[in-house]
Order: structure tokens, then C-alpha cells, then sequence
């Protein structure tokens, strides 16, 4: 194993208590019985205790915020592509759960959005509104959320604020400044220095910028679904870019069921 793989907690734990051991043995070496001897003892004592509290300090082993952000590249980009392998032109609309035991869907419709469709069994719609549903790349996270930090939807434009910036920056750790604005019927949210950039890069280098909007990332997701949860209305993504190391993401709002 390489020395750059080791928890620089541990290293330096290991570094302290041997360094204890050290002051210890010189102490019995000398073995003088006078000032200096009882202050090489309590160095070394506490030299190992900070030891012991660095390896309690320790977090076990890193992950890498890029490894991250590439996990998912690759499957919104073929989602993508199938989209458009089969003419559809629509970009994602979030659809609220219908009841109990539903999820929420993603739909990408033929054309422009009219309403969402009404069979959920099925991933292409036999009859009018056209397009394809999926379960929302984000739906894993929503989950979690409502499992894990009871977390719940609520139709107030404040509070659904409150929870995305509590999502970013305290549960999920997206980013340490989060900002949701509300105007009209768009919610632009700014995440500073986003973690997981690397995927919004990767994704703008492999495809074209609108995938985003065709397929978003679990992260673009799971504000999308939020949005639509809270607000029981379908919702798309307007606009998703990155300015800087920064993530804007702007949620439209739609009129309907």
C-alpha cells in the first residue's frame, strides 16, 4: 500500500505514540529522578493521549468527490441518447406521486407538455400525452430523505426553501452555501462550489449542455422531485449550468393535476 493511501489521522497517531514511547524510554535511560525526567514522562504521557485522540479522529478511508461525480455520467448521457433515438424532444418533467405507495416520474414527452400521462405501469404511453416515464434518477435520495430525516412535503414555498438549503448543505453536503430564490413560478437554486462539478463538466464534454434537462444527475433530480412533491404539480428543469466550480439550477413549475 502506498504511503498517500494511509489516513493522515492515523499517520499521525502513529507518529505521536511513538513518539511517546521515545520520550518514555530516554526518561528510564537517564533515570536522573529530578525535574527534567518527570517532564519527559508527562510529555511522553501526553504525546500518547493526543495519539490515542487522533486515531479516534480518524475516518476511515477517503472518497474521492470526482470518483463521485463520474458514477452517473455515463447512464444520463445513454438516456439521453435513447431519447433521442426515439424522437423524443421533450425535456424531463417531473410528476408528483399519485398516493401511497407511488413514486414520483420523470416524463419525457414527444413535443411540448400538455398533461401528465395516466398509466404509470409502463414505461411508453399508449395513448395521448405520447413520451416515456421512468423512475426520477433522484428517487433513491428522495427515499432516503423521507426514511432516514422524515423528511416530508409541504405546500409552502418557505419551507420547501428551508429544505433544499437544509438538504445542501447539512444532510447531503452538496455544497456549504445553498440559496433558493422564488419568483413567480421558477425556483432558481445556487449551489456554491458544488462538490460534485466533475459530473456537470464530464457531461458537458461528452454530449450536449441540454441532456441535463433531458436526464438530469441524481443531485438535479432529487430538487426536481422535491419541488413537484412539495408543490403537487408537474415540474421541468428550465435551466441547469455551472459558473465557476458553482451549480445553478432553475425548476419551472407547471399548472396541472
Amino acid at each position: 500500500m502506498k504511503w498517500r493511501n494511509f489516513d493522515i489521522q492515523i499517520v499521525n497517531g502513529l507518529l505521536l505514540i511513538c513518539a511517546a514511547a521515545v520520550l518514555i524510554w530516554i526518561s528510564f535511560i537517564v533515570h536522573r529522578g529530578d525535574l527534567s525526567t518527570a517532564a519527559l514522562i508527562i510529555s511522553g504521557v501526553g504525546c500518547f493521549l493526543l495519539g490515542i485522540v487522533m486515531f479516534a479522529m480518524s475516518g476511515g478511508e477517503r472518497i474521492s468527490p470526482r470518483l463521485v461525480s463520474l458514477l452517473p455520467v455515463q447512464a444520463s448521457i445513454n438516456i439521453c441518447r435513447i431519447t433521442g433515438d426515439l424522437g423524443l424532444k421533450g425535456t424531463a418533467h417531473m410528476i408528483p406521486s399519485s398516493g401511497v405507495g407511488t413514486t414520483p416520474m420523470q416524463f419525457n414527452p414527444v413535443g411540448a407538455f400538455s398533461h401528465p400521462p395516466d398509466n404509470r405501469d409502463t414505461s411508453f404511453s399508449l395513448s395521448a400525452p405520447w413520451g416515456m416515464s421512468i423512475i426520477p434518477s433522484g428517487y433513491p435520495l428522495l427515499k432516503e430523505l423521507q426514511q432516514k430525516f422524515e423528511w416530508s412535503p409541504v405546500q409552502d414555498i418557505g419551507h420547501l426553501n428551508t429544505g433544499l438549503k437544509e438538504v445542501c448543505e447539512d444532510i447531503y453536503q452538496f455544497s456549504s452555501l445553498a440559496t433558493a430564490t422564488f419568483n413567480e413560478s421558477l425556483l432558481t437554486i445556487v449551489l456554491k462550489d458544488f462538490r460534485y462539478i466533475d459530473c456537470c463538466k464530464e457531461i458537458n464534454v461528452s454530449s450536449a449542455p441540454v441532456c441535463c434537462r433531458i436526464n438530469p444527475c441524481p443531485v438535479c433530480s432529487l430538487f426536481a422531485c422535491m419541488v413537484a412533491e412539495s408543490m403537487r404539480k408537474p415540474c421541468t428543469l428550465e435551466l441547469v449550468d455551472q459558473d465557476k466550480g458553482d451549480l445553478i439550477v432553475a425548476i419551472r413549475i407547471l399548472d396541472g393535476p
